[in-house]
Order: structure tokens, then sequence, then C-alpha cells
């Protein structure tokens, strides 16, 4: 295969792979909201974590947030803390 080739296949292929990543990026969204419950962990798997109505950790419970991890919050929406918070 020609040199011209070869660098065309590679630049093709690191543009796939780019726009793989950037669309499971847009999958890898969760939403959340309501009481929680039992221990949890937001980790970077499903980050960001996309607060779509109140958030409450219910006395007791632990919610741990790993470090990199994004939240981020729809308009009026609050994360509301009775247990205990874990976050980097």
């Amino acid at each position: 295969m020609p040199k011209k080739r070869k660098w065309i296949s590679a630049l093709f292929l690191c543009a796939i792979t780019v726009a793989l990543l950037s669309v499971s990026a847009v999958w890898a969204d969760t939403n959340v909201s309501g009481s929680i419950s039992a221990d949890t962990r937001w980790n970077l798997s499903g980050s960001p974590y996309i607060v779509t109505g109140d958030v409450t950790v219910e006395a007791g419970m632990t919610l741990t947030i790993d470090p990199g991890v994004q939240v981020k919050f729809d308009s009026g929406f609050s994360l509301i803390v009775y247990g205990i918070l874990n976050a980097v």
C-alpha cells in the first residue's frame, strides 16, 4: 500500500474513533432525581449526572461522587443532604 494511502487510512480511522467517542459521551448522561435511600456512588461511567428534579440524600445514607464526575443541575433543582455527601 502506498504511503499516502496508509496515511489517509490512519487519518480516517482517527476521525471515526473521535466521532464514536463523542457519541458515546452523549449516551453516558445520567438523569437523576428523587430520594437516595441506599448508599450510592456516582462514577465516571455515568458522568455527567444531570439533576432533573430535587435529589435528597436521606438520613443515614451516603452519596459518594468520584473524582472527575460532573454534576449539572437543571434550573431550580437542588441536592439536599440529610445523610453524608462524600465528594472530591
